[in-house]
């Protein structure tokens, strides 16, 4: 696809693609930060693109579109089956927000280089939270007073920052390692972030995040070896030694089964949600109220584990990826949900030029993650999952002059 085939990009092209790409930054700051940012940005472009003729049909032929669309559908579609309240009704209609910012991306990725907005926003976001945890260490707060303890636990800051350098850190370093047409200076600079961001991510004491940017490393260096079928020993080394690094990293925060074992109750207990609501699930705002019921009714007895301890308590999610989809949407949320990672694998495989290469931790780290990590539809998650997600589709609409950074 030639870009000169587009009209040149407008001043509000541009304001929209600032917007996007200043979401790392609003991650890290927090959720009003977060949350404003990117509902503003697809509002921005919503009526932008309605003031042009043709409406949306330029988008039919995208890879991702209807598999988009059709998550959004599932969310609502779980909540007209299920029912709710005024404020449940709202919330989950107010997910349009995630898809508005995608098809926003995706867009402008036709008229404009839109990769090099996003991916010079996940490095200015990876360098406002090294900022902020440098400063934390120095003076015991960040610039805005949030204190070190909220950087280097599981929760605030450390679990944004913590899931947001889980999926940057690995696509850096894959990139600068091994795009082979690099040039050295700007090698330094991706590899250098690259680090950055997983020193952070050690920092967040987020061993399922940690353990999923390794194995994302490692299993996206396999599948471009065998794509490749050449990669320099120089770029074998330097992962190989990253990789020993991360290994040290997860062993010496002495990890054991305890997390584990707290987890298989929540699946218990999501798992009996899903059974009782198996098509459309209950809706994404009524999980907790779900969880909560059957976790009163003595449905599902507690979690007695190997050393004798007993778990049974509340949950906000159900720290499962394919579980959460389930309960909240059914066997159709799930299945959707597989159709847009179906979808966006295929777009990775098939750009395999300059930064797409690093794409290929995402798929691994996504599954990785959601086998006993974050919420799905938690809104930093949501919007980390959106981002990456924009980050590989605008690459089918990427000529080859863009394709350096």
């Amino acid at each position: 696809m030639q870009l000169d085939k587009y009209p040149p990009p407008t001043r509000l092209d541009r304001t929209v693609a600032i917007l996007g790409s200043s979401l790392p930054v609003a991650i890290v700051l927090g959720v009003v930060a977060f949350e404003f940012l990117i509902s503003l940005t697809g509002l921005v472009w919503l009526v932008t693109r309605l003031r042009v003729s043709g409406g949306f049909r330029s988008f039919n032929g995208h890879i991702v579109f209807w598999p988009i669309l059709g998550w959004f559908a599932a969310v609502i579609a779980s909540r007209l089956i299920s029912g709710g309240t005024a404020y449940q009704y709202v919330h989950d209609l107010a997910f349009l927000r995630y898809p508005l910012f995608f098809l926003a991306m995706v867009d402008l990725s036709s008229r404009m280089p839109i990769h090099r907005y996003l991916i010079g926003g996940l490095l200015v976001g990876i360098g406002y939270a090294a900022v902020n945890l440098t400063t934390a260490y120095l003076i015991g707060h960040d610039f805005v007073g949030n204190a070190l303890d909220r950087y280097i636990t599981k929760r605030y800051e450390g679990a944004r920052i913590g899931a947001l350098c889980a999926y940057a850190g690995p696509f850096l370093l894959l990139w600068g390692v091994l795009d082979q047409q690099m040039d050295k200076r700007k090698r330094i600079w991706v590899v250098g972030f690259g680090c950055i961001a997983m020193y952070l991510l050690v920092s967040s004491q987020v061993r399922t995040s940690l353990l999923a940017a390794l194995f994302g490393l490692v299993c996206g260096f396999f599948v471009l070896l065998i794509l490749r079928k050449r990669i320099g020993i120089g770029s074998v080394a330097a992962l190989v030694s990253i990789g020993v690094l991360g290994v040290w990293g997860v062993w010496a925060r002495q990890p054991g089964l305890e997390n584990v074992y707290d987890r298989v109750y929540f699946w218990q207990v999501s798992f009996k949600i899903w059974l009782q609501n198996p098509i459309f699930g209950v809706g994404i705002s009524s999980f907790y109220d779900a969880y909560r019921q059957v976790f009163e009714s003595g449905l599902v007895p507690p979690f007695h584990s190997p050393t004798g301890t007993v778990y049974h308590r509340l949950s906000h999610h159900a720290h499962n990826l394919f579980l959460q989809l389930m309960a909240c949407n059914g066997i159709v949320g799930l299945g959707i949900f597989g159709w847009v990672f179906w979808r966006a694998t295929r777009i990775i495989r098939i750009s395999m030029r300059s930064w797409h290469a690093g794409l290929w931790s995402w798929p691994f780290i996504c599954v990785v993650i959601g086998l006993a990590g974050y919420n799905i539809y938690d809104p930093f998650y949501t919007t980390i999952i959106f981002y990456f997600l924009s980050l590989i589709s605008v690459s089918v609409n990427t000529d080859m002059e863009y394709s350096a950074v």
